[in-house]
């Protein structure tokens, strides 16, 4: 017999990712999202990391994390540094890294049970 919590919300985990998408919990998305240790915030209209606002960064570290990774594309970009004020001074980590590595981190850390929040943007696929 197996026992469980009804309640119980399974665990956000990226089950797979690529050019132009990124799969949570055997769903796929292809526009950028919030990833929560066990929710997803798929209602993100952020394309690029320089369209960060101070009220991403709000969002972002309200559930007071202790570190927020952002996947800014195919390539590491980093935001403008005083949009990130808001999480330094809660003394709440900020790492910038590509899409792909903040997949790959985020799965890590939520792993070993970490307080993370990771802001994953996604870029369209490109043409062939």
């Amino acid at each position: 017999m197996r026992l469980h919590l009804e309640n119980e919300t399974p665990p956000t985990r990226i089950t797979s990712y690529g050019d132009g998408y990124v799969v949570v919990n055997e769903e796929r998305h292809t526009t950028s999202l919030i990833l929560f240790p066990n929710r997803v915030d798929s209602n993100w209209a952020i394309s690029r990391p320089e369209d960060l606002t101070d009220d991403d960064i709000v969002r972002l570290v309200a559930d007071r994390p202790a570190i927020i990774l952002v996947g800014t594309g195919r390539t590491q970009r980093f935001p403008p540094s005083e949009i990130l004020q808001p999480a330094y001074a809660q003394g709440i980590g900020v790492e910038v890294m590509n899409t792909m590595a903040a997949c790959r981190t985020f799965n890590v850390l939520a792993s070993e049970n970490r307080d993370v929040v990771a802001a994953i943007i996604i870029e369209p696929a490109p043409e062939p």
